[in-house]
């Protein structure tokens, strides 16, 4: 399979993983059940979702540099951010799935197309892409940190 390809997959699944911490909206208490438990279960879920994208969205990046340099790399980086802010907002508001690209790609585009051209029109089309987008963009660069300030610590031992 050649590497677009690969990316595209990629970048269809990639809003999946930090989406998990929008399935925090169906924390409520049930019976037999402690409030805390399903709450600590949903973090870990969430947590462990948004860190493994997080080092998806490395290795992608790392392949973007090699390929084409240090200013692309970043530019793919912010790119996927917003697409998984817009992402997040296609699962969460209007219910559509990374699978619907295959199975109701025409549905699927005429609501992208819809967006673009009137997004004011969505009520939570904007805040919800820019926030997720800013909180992803943000959380991988404090993963890029540390990442090479590992790598600096281990070069210098």
């Amino acid at each position: 399979m050649e590497p677009a390809a690969v990316g595209r997959a990629w970048l269809l699944a990639f809003p999946n993983a930090p989406y998990l911490l929008t399935d925090f909206i169906h924390l409520k208490p049930r019976p037999g059940v402690p409030l805390w438990f399903d709450a600590a279960m949903l973090a870990s879920f969430a947590a462990t979702g948004w860190l493994l994208g997080l080092l998806s969205l490395e290795v992608w990046k790392r392949l973007l540099e090699e390929r084409w340099g240090r200013v692309a790399a970043w530019g793919g980086v912010l790119a996927a951010s917003v697409l998984c802010g817009y992402g997040i907002y296609l699962g969460r508001f209007e219910r559509w799935n990374s699978w619907n690209v295959l199975n109701r790609p025409g549905s699927l585009m005429e609501a992208v197309l819809g967006h673009m051209s009137e997004p004011l029109e969505y009520r939570w089309l904007v805040w919800t892409t820019v926030v997720f987008a800013a909180l992803v963009l943000l959380s991988y660069l404090v993963f890029e940190t540390l990442v090479q300030r590992r790598r600096t610590e281990r070069a210098s031992a």
